[in-house]
């Protein structure tokens, strides 16, 4: 660098939704001039030098980037013919604005990655950076810029994080101070006496004087993200965590620039050119270099040429992982430029039909017109939007009532001429917050819609809406939402539109070809069905000629059944004459079991006189043999109820076979006993005899 003349420009770097105003409110309320930027007149945001600005983004279009672009600017574009224009141009504004200053303070986050171009601009006209680096956690940041823009989240987080590396590495080697963003809302009056006294900018005002200005301009309230507030889903973020916690908790020491050295540990200024002496804002910690830090970049020209990376493996390792990641950037940046480069050119046709008395455009019809009427729409309750011919663009029109939406239904006239249209997603979502609140991207989504007036061909695929409009008077009515939340919503359309039926006959033909098609395929279906019919009939006629077969086998079962059936009815028959003589023997056993037990109990009696006979008459074992002999003919006799005189002749025989009554043993009186001789007369008194 050329010899410094003792002036100085505070370069305030920070990523957008940094709080890059609040730090410049607060620089300004210290007094560097109005030069540094302007406040608004509540006081209450701040607005850098506009001109800056201005030039920033014609640099960035010029080049043909975004400030919004993930990837790096175009290689070597600090050589670039816009490059060049833009460092004349911003070289003016610096010469005029800040011409009487001997520090003033330049603030924009497009700085982040301009700095190159601010270094040989600064250079040329010797005067020294002082940097002052702000950091707001990524989640935080990415969150805002989610709200502001509609960012997702890993965007937000990858711009964070190329904005930041790039501002770190254009610290190297100059003089710098680091803070965050919840510090300066801490204590702004601390973190501004940090300034001072590590980059040695003299403000018109004391810090310490200032402190009521100060804490009025910075309020707690200005945050309206907090990292503490993150869903748990968002822990897919913590890489970026671990970076600003590197940023938050990390002192680094006086870092050497080229041919500097390091400057007062002790936090002095140091007025050595080149000292490159840099600290962070917070609590002591480890010392760590920039050049330690992850996917840092290094600074045009700023970098240390004599280090060794070889000596050095963690040196080594995070070199190889930037120039990686470099590598990256530069791909993404080249589709990003693609993509920037369509919408220029979107834009200047929407430009050119502007101008035009025949712009194409679509209108948004509001419901629920002044008069209160839901099915009343007026020019006045609608909104237009420009329509590049024939590009796929997206609508965005804010809807200033959405609790109408609940009874009345919005109206899209798609196209003001006769054309063609087609529309792939409407939605309904809450620009704050991101959610959907009703959408059609598909064809379920898009059938609720009602499609009327001048369509000479309308239909419904899958993915999109497709309309051939004879005239302009084609209408697209939202249906109804009696569920809608009571949130702001805003109305995205993706359109494509053009003038003329053109593509009429494209269309028509394409249904003329997927009509033949079909055409075709219901005539294969069909033979496809002749055939499977031919083969049903045969197998139809096999199966009749089986039930025949089956039939026939049928009858003959049933003929066979019915000759067992009428054997069984016989054998039956045979079975029930059987038990009925079954049943008369077993009454002819019973009743002879009667005359038996019968007979029995007369015999036994008959035993019981005869013994007692014997006993008495004095038979000997013989005659008591035959006459018990006798006996038992006797009950055979008795059993089967014989004659009378077959009776009596058995007591004959009995009788005849008594001793004479001679053998008969005198009483005690000497009576003979009076009994009957051998032969008993008639008459004599034994059984049966003369008794009928």
């Amino acid at each position: 660098m050329n010899e410094e003349n003792g002036r100085k420009a505070l370069i305030v770097l920070g990523m957008h939704r940094s709080g890059t105003s609040v730090l410049g409110g607060c620089i300004d309320t210290l007094g560097l001039g109005p030069a540094a930027g302007h406040r608004l007149g509540d006081r209450t945001q701040y607005t850098p030098n506009r001109a800056i600005i201005i030039q920033h983004e014609i640099l960035l279009k010029n080049l043909g980037c975004t400030w919004d672009m993930v990837g790096n600017l175009p290689v070597n574009w600090t050589e670039s013919a816009a490059a060049a224009d833009a460092a004349e141009k911003i070289g003016a504004i610096v010469d005029n604005a800040f011409a009487d200053a001997r520090t003033f303070a330049v603030n924009d986050p497009r700085m982040c990655r301009l700095m190159p171009l601010w270094m040989r601009i600064l250079e040329k006209r010797r005067i020294r950076p002082a940097i002052v680096m702000l950091v707001r956690h990524p989640w935080e940041v990415a969150r805002s810029l989610e709200q502001q823009h509609g960012y997702g989240l890993r965007k937000g987080h990858l711009l964070w994080l190329v904005h930041n590396r790039e501002a770190l590495g254009a610290c190297r080697g100059r003089d710098y101070v680091v803070l965050t963003y919840d510090g300066i809302l801490a204590d702004p009056v601390y973190c501004m006496e940090k300034i001072v006294s590590r980059l040695g900018i003299l403000f018109t005002r004391q810090p310490s004087h200032a402190y009521p200005e100060l804490i009025d301009f910075v309020r707690a309230d200005r945050k309206r993200h907090s990292s503490g507030s993150r869903e748990s889903a968002d822990d897919r973020f913590s890489r970026y965590d671990w970076i600003y916690n590197q940023f938050r908790i990390n002192q680094p020491p006086a870092l050497k620039g080229p041919g500097g050295s390091p400057g007062d540990p002790s936090g002095g200024p140091s007025d050595s050119p080149g000292a490159g002496q840099g600290a962070f804002i917070g609590p002591d910690a480890p010392e760590i270099e920039i050049g330690d830090f992850p996917l840092v970049t290094a600074l045009a020209g700023a970098a240390n040429a004599g280090a060794d990376r070889g000596t050095d493996t963690h040196r080594a390792d995070t070199a190889f992982l930037t120039e990686m990641f470099d590598d990256l950037l530069a791909v993404l940046s080249g589709y990003e430029q693609e993509a920037v480069a369509a919408e220029t050119r979107r834009k200047e046709m929407l430009a050119a039909a502007d101008r035009r008395e025949d712009a194409l455009y679509s209108q948004i019809y509001f419901p629920g017109a002044p008069a209160g009427d839901q099915n009343a729409y007026t020019e006045d309750h609608s909104r237009k939007v420009l329509l590049a011919p024939d590009t796929w663009q997206k609508i965005s029109v804010f809807i200033p009532d959405p609790g109408l939406l609940r009874t009345g239904r919005l109206r899209i006239d798609p196209i003001n001429c006769r054309g063609t249209v087609f529309i792939s997603a409407i939605r309904l979502l809450d620009p704050s917050g991101g959610r959907v609140a009703w959408a059609a991207s598909e064809a379920g989504g898009f059938s609720a819609c009602n499609i009327e007036g001048s369509a000479l061909f309308a239909g419904v695929c899958e993915t999109e809406i497709r309309l051939y409009a004879i005239g302009d008077s084609v209408r697209i009515l939202l249906p109804e939402m009696p569920d809608l939340p009571d949130l702001p919503l805003s109305l995205e359309i993706w359109i494509r539109a053009g003038r003329g039926l053109g593509r009429l006959g494209e269309a028509w033909q394409e249904q003329e070809n997927r009509v033949d098609e079909l055409s075709r395929q219901v005539e294969e279906m069909a033979l496809a069905l002749d055939n499977q019919q031919a083969a049903h009939e045969e197998e139809v006629f096999e199966l009749v000629q089986q039930l025949g077969e089956a039939r026939q086998e049928i009858e003959k079962k049933d003929e066979a059944l019915d000759s067992i059936n009428s054997r069984l009815a016989e054998s039956e028959s045979r079975v029930n004459d059987i038990w009925k003589k079954v049943m008369d023997q077993d009454e002819r056993v019973i009743r002879y079991s009667s005359e038996l037990a019968e007979a029995e109990r007369r015999f036994a009696e008959l035993h019981g006189w005869f013994t007692r006979l014997a006993d008495l008459l004095g038979f000997d074992e013989t005659t008591a043999s035959s006459s018990l002999h006798l006996v038992k003919k006797s009950s055979r006799v008795f059993s089967r109820k014989a004659p009378i005189d077959e009776i009596q002749t058995v007591f004959r025989n009995f009788y005849s076979m008594m001793p004479t009554i001679d053998s008969v043993p005198e009483d005690d009186n000497g009576d003979d006993g009076g009994g009957p001789g051998p032969e008993a007369p008639e008459g004599s008194g034994f059984p049966g005899d003369g008794e009928k």
